[in-house]
């Protein structure tokens, strides 16, 4: 839940938007920026508007994508 700086309100938080660009293709493992681990198997994506590199595991474990 979201809460408004001025009415104390609360809000759901809306969903997160991904979209994924595409595989990274590289020649020795680099880093998730989501669970900050050397993997192989990268995605280029955008997770709400923000240029992002994650791993299938978080997309899987996190939003239930399997890419």
């Amino acid at each position: 839940m979201l809460c408004c700086s001025r009415c104390t309100r609360k809000f759901p938080r809306p969903a997160t938007a991904i979209e994924i660009i595409g595989p990274i293709t590289l020649e020795k493992p680099s880093m998730c920026q989501q669970c900050g681990q050397d993997r192989q198997d990268l995605r280029a994506c955008y997770i709400d508007d923000e240029a992002a590199v994650v791993c299938e595991g978080c997309l899987k474990d996190l939003w239930g994508i399997d890419p």
